[in-house]
């Protein structure tokens, strides 16, 4: 009864959909999984990008994250491994760990640790929670002790305890915590706001503001990693679930080495149907404002991205403008709009777009394919013995297991090995 109450206290009179989630189903479900560590912040991801859809919402919001007892550690160790897909996060009865569990997957500055014989993660504190992390602790709880739960929170930038008198680990009585509750929502949503603002007002980074207003005036949602004076682009497709912590890693390390990056936030073009003609059309678009120089242009995609560079390249003017293309963990078909059964489903539904056969079709175009090793529905394999087909194999899944510093540098490593014949050849 006490998460329900909460659940309808979130609801209040605001117009938000609350969805209650089963922590003890979330466990079970990563325990049969056959990866080698949980990433419990894309399972929470893909549940929200789904219900979204389900319920046709206009456009993609990041979910704000509550939970009590089990499920407030979950919701810590959802931010502090991909805090910026989510609007924040509302936690009940703090504890740093969590038992029976899998071994969390360890990234960037979240490196939980693990008790294989108790199977128990113990959770790090981070420097800082990209967002907002508000904390609800009883002042009598005996289950996780508000002493410990103010040392934990007390370095981290972004976090804020609210000690609540008279209240245990159980949270029983709402006349005792409801207060708490519904203010600590309210600096989430204000934080949140704040937070879209600065991102709206922020100045360009003023690299090269003409490039930059000229890739505004496309009018398309784009992610923008642009370095000084550089060696060549990359025109990207992230996958559905948009803008990420793996394709953030990527294209910094492709900024050490001076490629810049245009990149389509899948989540928010793909959220309504396109056709390949129109996301061709747009391409060019984008082709033509960095191509201006005369730099080397190289094309790529993750998962849903990598489904629909292929197809779309197909085509004769389009396919000897780039000169590499680089396919992330590509499933056998592509389609043209985010689904909720794309998230759901363990293979994919086929469609008319074989990405194999696309992918085969770019000849003599340089192509380098990359999924995890356990990775069952990636056709890299397929593509090993082609002409000019690179294939390289990592440890992990779909997702490489947090592991995106291994996957930027064979990124790296293959631009790098075709930038010298691509600026010899003046491409395009």
């Amino acid at each position: 009864k006490g998460v329900v109450d909460m659940a309808r206290r979130a609801a209040g009179d605001v117009p938000a959909v609350v969805a209650g989630l089963s922590y003890p189903t979330l466990r079970k479900a990563a325990l049969l999984s056959k990866g080698p560590c949980w990433y419990p912040a894309g399972d929470l991801e893909v549940i929200g990008q789904a219900l979204e859809k389900q319920l046709q919402f206009p456009e993609y919001t990041r979910p704000t994250l509550v939970g009590y007892s089990s499920g407030a550690t979950l919701v810590y160790a959802v931010l502090a491994a991909s805090g910026e897909s989510f609007a924040g996060g509302l936690s009940l009865g703090f504890c740093p760990d969590l038992e029976g569990v899998p071994p969390l997957c360890a990234h960037d500055a979240f490196r939980p640790t693990y008790d294989a014989r108790k199977k128990r993660a113990e959770l790090p504190p981070v420097q800082e929670i990209a967002g907002h992390w508000e904390v609800l602790q009883g002042a009598m709880d005996r289950t996780c002790t508000p002493e410990s739960t103010h040392a934990f929170a007390r370095s981290i930038r972004g976090a804020h305890v609210t000690l609540l008198e008279g209240v245990g680990h159980g949270f029983g009585n709402a006349r005792k915590w409801g207060e708490a509750f519904d203010q600590g929502l309210l600096e989430l949503a204000r934080a949140s706001e704040a937070e879209v603002a600065a991102a709206s007002s922020r100045r360009p980074t003023s690299i090269d503001p003409d490039l930059e207003k000229d890739l505004e005036a496309v009018g398309l949602p784009l992610v923008l990693r642009l370095v000084e004076r550089p060696r060549a682009f990359l025109l990207f497709i992230s996958g559905d679930g948009g803008w990420s912590s793996l394709d953030k890693t990527m294209v910094d390390n492709l900024a050490q080495r001076g490629v810049s990056t245009v990149a389509i936030n899948t989540l928010k073009y793909f959220w309504s149907k396109k056709t390949p003609d129109r996301v061709a059309a747009d391409l060019k678009r984008l082709v033509e404002v960095c191509g201006r120089d005369g730099l080397p242009l190289f094309a790529g995609g993750y998962s849903f991205g990598a489904e629909v560079m292929p197809v779309v390249l197909d085509r004769p003017e389009l396919r000897r403008v780039f000169a590499g293309l680089v396919l992330i963990s590509p499933g056998p078909h592509a389609s043209f709009e985010v689904s909720v059964l794309d998230w759901l489903r363990t293979k994919e539904k086929p469609t008319p777009y074989s990405v194999l056969e696309h992918a085969k079709a770019l000849a003599g175009l340089p192509i380098f394919c990359t999924a995890g090793e356990k990775d069952e529905e990636s056709i890299c394999p397929e593509l090993r013995g082609g002409e000019n087909h690179e294939v390289a194999l990592l440890p992990g899944s779909h997702h490489y297991s947090g592991q995106y510093e291994k996957l930027a540098a064979a990124v790296s490593a293959f631009l790098d090995r075709q930038l010298p014949r691509a600026e010899a050849s003046g491409k395009p």
